[in-house]
């Protein structure tokens, strides 16, 4: 039996990240089995949506305070960014009249038959759990801490989380009604079918070096400043090692700067954000992928990298080492720890041999465990066991 899917997920049409990927691609499962979706975003009060929507779903954006980049950089200031409550101000009163919106719109809508899918909005959630009753799925993209916001997931129909946040509130009580579901790969899409050289010349890249890459937010979690200490450290050795930087944020002037700083102006090329056959090209332009997060739940890019048949160096930190195999499929070293991440480039850099059986056995395991018909397999049955 066909049914509707309400997905709401409020930056979906101002950014794209991993919660945003996970409800596109699950909502393309979705539609692709004969389901109907609809999104509900939010849209600035005095501007346009950013990012365009899938011809399969209909989109609802809602005016409500675009105040998420003013949260950015407050994270960023010495002072300020340390106070958790006033750093978050702006986005929790823009997130409140988008939250207020949504509950206003479900409500009207109550009566009709549909099954809503929330990401990461705990209040809403609950909220609109009490509304519909038992209609009502939050997806959980990280672990949280607050005991409001575990008083909200108590409250909530189903709760749906993976990675390292599954683990997180498996542990906070046994009342929270928790379900896991994996994110997915496009594998058919992120394969190797472009020759390296091919893909550099494509994007302006040197031919002759191994090249490292990482594709994300420039924002403090992401720390990608220690990949550039890790490169000072690299530029003292002879071994031919360039970075390449696949992402924009906050943080991109200052990262230049001490790439310019540290003698790196050749060695480290920032490229912009890339999506569909751009990201595919950088994926296809590198040897090794990097990823120095001081915290990440359940990155998608790794298993994308993986997917890509690239081996993976990255920090031990989140839901990560449950995505890579220590010595087999890549390294996990310790946050923080530059010169743990120059040696182990430098050794994947010497032993193309080894980093190939890498990169293999790396796609080999993301085939057979991560797949986006399966995360939609899996949320279809806990769909169709809520009540009519």
């Amino acid at each position: 039996m066909n049914m509707k899917f309400i997905f709401v997920n409020i930056l979906m049409g101002m950014y794209r990240g991993g919660g945003e990927n996970y409800d596109l691609n699950l909502s393309r499962e979705l539609a692709a089995r004969g389901h109907e979706v609809e999104f509900y975003c939010l849209c600035p009060i005095f501007g346009t949506l950013a990012q365009p929507f899938p011809n399969f779903c209909t989109v609802h954006p809602l005016r409500a305070p675009w105040l998420y980049l003013w949260t950015q950089r407050l994270h960023g200031m010495p002072v300020i960014g340390k106070i958790r409550g006033l750093r978050g101000f702006f986005r929790v009163v823009g997130q409140l009249a988008f939250e207020i919106r949504v509950l206003l719109c479900l409500w009207k809508r109550r009566r009709e038959p549909f099954i809503v899918h929330i990401c990461g909005l705990g209040f809403l959630s609950m909220l609109a759990t009490k509304v519909l009753g038992n209609r009502v799925f939050l997806r959980m993209p990280g672990p949280t801490s607050l005991s409001i916001h575990q008083f909200f997931l108590r409250h909530t129909y189903q709760v749906i989380a993976n990675g390292d946040a599954f683990k997180s509130i498996e542990r906070l009580a046994s009342d929270i009604n928790l379900a896991r579901i994996e994110v997915g790969v496009d594998h058919l899409f992120f394969q190797r079918t472009t020759h390296r050289v091919e893909a550099r010349k494509k994007l302006g890249l040197p031919l002759d070096k191994t090249l490292a890459l990482f594709v994300g937010r420039l924002i403090p979690l992401k720390n990608v400043d220690m990949l550039i200490r890790a490169f000072i450290r690299i530029a003292k050795t002879r071994v031919n090692i360039d970075l390449v930087l696949v992402g924009a944020g906050p943080e991109l002037e200052k990262l230049q700067l001490a790439a310019f700083n540290g003698g790196l102006r050749n060695r480290i090329h920032f490229l912009d954000e890339a999506r569909g056959d751009c990201l595919l090209a950088c994926y296809s332009a590198a040897d090794i992928f990097v990823l120095s997060s001081v915290y990440d739940n359940f990155p998608n890019v790794v298993l994308e990298a993986m997917s890509m048949e690239l081996p993976v160096i990255a920090t031990n930190v989140g839901g990560i080492p449950s995505q890579i195999s220590d010595g087999q499929t890549g390294y996990l070293v310790e946050k923080n720890d530059d010169e743990a991440v120059a040696l182990k480039l430098i050794e994947l850099a010497l032993n193309r041999k080894y980093r190939l059986s890498m990169g293999r056995r790396a796609r080999a395991i993301v085939c057979d465990q991560f797949d986006w018909g399966k995360t939609a397999e899996g949320f279809l049955v806990l769909a169709s066991e809520t009540k009519r």
